[in-house]
């Protein structure tokens, strides 16, 4: 994550770049340290190579979420996975 240290009030966003070798599904979520389920960033079937999307603090509701870490998880083809820390600020 890129910019993981943001304030969506003040409009920022965290952008998420990512590199698949291999074409499959990518799935791409993000959990409060509960454990549940904020938002699903991106869920689908990409080509090899480099993506990313833009992350604006918001839940599964649309509300925007409260200060705090969140945990990022990367599924990607072949059973790879990556987690990240992002941190909201207001």
């Amino acid at each position: 994550a890129f910019n993981n240290v943001f304030n969506p009030d003040k409009g920022q966003l965290t952008t998420v770049k990512y590199e698949v070798q291999t074409p499959g599904r990518v799935r791409v979520q993000l959990f409060s340290r509960s454990g549940a389920l904020v938002a699903t960033l991106f869920d689908g079937i990409v080509t090899s190579g480099k993506g990313s999307l833009d992350w604006n603090g918001r839940n599964l509701a649309g509300h925007t979420v409260a200060s705090g870490v969140y945990t990022l998880r990367l599924e990607g083809p072949g059973g790879a996975h990556q987690t990240r820390k992002v941190i909201v600020v207001k």
